[in-house]
């Protein structure tokens, strides 16, 4: 499966590196970023390890206790919608 990064996928992942070098040393940031593409990999194989919520219409998928990864599924292609903050107000609907 391709895997495809929307516009928004990839602000929000840089918004919560740029946090992370604020807040943390280089070797977390350094193994939240391998954490994360080790399992969009992983999502790409299995795609449909994430629960779909009909509510946001998408997947979502727990990277670690602060971060949801939002996805979609179009053909053969894994589409990231969005790094999501557990910890900021709760999500809506995408579309």
């Amino acid at each position: 499966m391709n895997i495809k990064w929307t516009l928004a996928a990839k602000k929000s992942f840089k918004l919560n590196i740029a946090y992370l070098l604020e807040e943390w040393t280089t070797k977390e940031v350094q193994n939240f970023t391998n954490d994360v593409f080790e399992k969009v990999l992983l999502l790409s194989k299995f795609s449909h390890l994430g629960k779909f919520d009909s509510d946001l219409n998408c997947y979502k998928f727990v990277l670690s206790k602060q971060i949801t990864l939002l996805y979609t599924i179009e053909c053969t292609d894994l589409v990231l919608l969005l790094f999501w903050n557990n910890y900021k107000k709760p999500l809506k609907r995408l579309k």
